[in-house]
């Protein structure tokens, strides 16, 4: 379908390049494989879409690429804001109930009205001395359901209607609104760190023997990975679960020979055995909520590289 995107630039001055884009985009409707009729037993309630809307999205973003001291300070940064139409997302319909008067919950691929993304994404690097490079990246992401009325319930929302429902009963809502929420299982921010930092040594092992009077450079580095707390459930959840903020190290050094033919490294990937929530589910009235944790434990190793001729 109808896409395009409309992208000046201005540069500025010998340091900084000014941009901006605007961008239309157009997906097809899709079709919704798990599409089924509805039953309440034998009851025949109804036939869930076969086709989502097509999905229209606008881009607007603007930005900045600067460079300083020589090159040796790079800074980019860029804000955009993206809404989308007729979103194509799995859902739950519960738009029908069974004979005791709880929601059916069938999963279907459907349409969300309205929904916006916008923030800011930063990146760059620096060398404050010679041959130290500090390299920084990081995003504000807010994603929104902009209208989005006949949202499914969370599961603690739904539940049975007695055959003799005494006076007031409340019966459970086939939906409930989320617009204007935020999406969960999202952080705010993310930020990333890495150092590297290399030193040559020359040729400090020739006394080993003739095959080690090679040049060699002892060379090392950290990369710190920061995410911002995440809220797992459904904001009109009667109980909130959140991941904590986390930070994920990973860390090494090594020799390697000038030539790049031989490299030896020892390295350690989450240094500080950090746990987090990988997986998530919100349970029911009959089952509990459960979560899974990552199963990437510290770990610890080495890398003997070789290059062929």
């Amino acid at each position: 379908m109808l896409t395009g995107s409309f992208n000046p630039s201005y540069k500025f001055s010998d340091n900084i390049l000014l941009y901006g884009l605007v961008g239309h985009g157009e997906k097809a409707a899709a079709f919704n494989d798990r599409a089924q009729p509805v039953w309440s037993g034998t009851l025949f309630r109804g036939f869930q879409p076969l086709f989502t809307r097509a999905e229209t999205s606008w881009d607007y973003e603007l930005g900045a690429k600067t460079n300083w001291l020589d090159g040796r300070l790079i800074a980019n940064a860029n804000l955009y804001w993206n809404d989308i139409y007729d979103f194509q997302a799995n859902m739950v319909d519960t738009s029908y109930t069974d004979a005791t008067g709880q929601p059916i919950r069938q999963t279907y691929l459907g349409s969300v009205p309205h929904v916006r993304l916008r923030g800011v994404e930063f990146t760059g690097r620096f060398s404050p001395i010679e041959r130290l490079w500090l390299s920084f990246n990081g995003a504000y992401t807010e994603a929104r359901y902009i209208s989005y009325d006949n949202a499914a319930p969370p599961a603690d929302w739904v539940w049975s209607t007695p055959a003799s429902a005494p006076a007031g009963f409340l019966k459970a809502p086939l939906t409930l609104s989320r617009s204007n929420s935020r999406w969960e299982n999202l952080p705010k921010w993310a930020i990333n760190f890495g150092a590297t930092y290399d030193h040559p040594l020359g040729s400090a092992f020739r006394d080993l023997g003739p095959f080690w009077d090679r040049p060699v450079t002892a060379f090392g580095y950290v990369n710190v990975a920061w995410q911002d707390r995440t809220q797992l459930t459904n904001p009109w959840s009667v109980l909130q679960y959140w991941q904590p903020a986390y930070t994920i190290v990973n860390a090494g050094l090594g020799l390697r020979t000038d030539d790049e033919r031989y490299s030896l490294s020892i390295w350690s990937k989450n240094l500080f055995d950090q746990r987090y929530i990988t997986g998530w589910s919100p349970g029911s009235s009959t089952t509990a909520t459960t979560v899974t944790l990552q199963d990437f434990p510290r770990t610890i190793g080495g890398t003997f590289l070789v290059k062929l001729d």
